[in-house]
């Protein structure tokens, strides 16, 4: 352990893994199928899933890495080849407007849930204006209060925000690695002059 429980806040992906075998041996189903009902069927999600990655459906893209040699190879073999708990779900931006539909419509759990995920539970050291709820990002700025899920693995970027107050959310999915951190604050800076 690197600090007593409560004591600061790190995030990592274990304690998603933990999750994902809780829910395994509460619901007696496998993980990826649970997410795939309980998730991706409520919320009309049809082109989202936790695909094998050496057997993708059609249209679907692959990551790809730079090496030091700034050459480019695809991740492959530098990603679980079934997602789980911590990630690896294949989705699209369309799916990902769907799914803040649903969540903010409280499709998957009750109101009272959603309010307790959507409070600030932790701050990351450093960043005044950003905490963490139950799972997900808040980021609070200039009265803009926003949700926020991020993601990056090998050959994978991924940042889908939803502003619920305006009607408006910002989804950026790319096939490599550091793309969406400067998009997103040009979107931001165009949409809201935030920096």
């Amino acid at each position: 352990m690197q600090f007593s429980p409560g004591e600061k806040f790190s995030y990592n992906n274990m304690g998603f893994i933990l999750l994902g075998r809780v829910i395994e041996k509460v619901s007696g189903m496998r993980f990826q199928d649970y997410i795939e009902e309980k998730v991706f069927g409520p919320a009309w999600m049809r082109s989202s899933g936790y695909f094998f990655s050496d057997h993708l459906p059609e249209n679907c893209a692959l990551g790809y890495i730079e090496d030091s040699n700034e050459d480019w190879h695809n991740n492959l073999f530098s990603i679980p080849i079934v997602g789980h708990g911590d990630g690896g779900v294949y989705t699209t931006a369309a799916d990902m407007g769907r799914f803040w539909k649903a969540f903010f419509d409280s499709r998957f759990f009750s109101q009272a849930i959603l309010e307790e995920m959507l409070k600030s539970h932790a701050k990351p050291g450093g960043e005044n204006n950003i905490s963490y709820g139950l799972g997900i990002w808040i980021h609070e700025a200039a009265a803009i209060r926003y949700y926020y899920l991020t993601d990056e693995d090998p050959g994978i970027n991924f940042y889908s925000a939803c502003y619920p107050d305006i009607n408006l959310q910002i989804m950026i999915l790319g096939n490599s690695n550091g793309p969406a951190w400067p998009m997103i604050k040009i979107i931001r800076n165009e949409i809201f002059s935030l920096g």
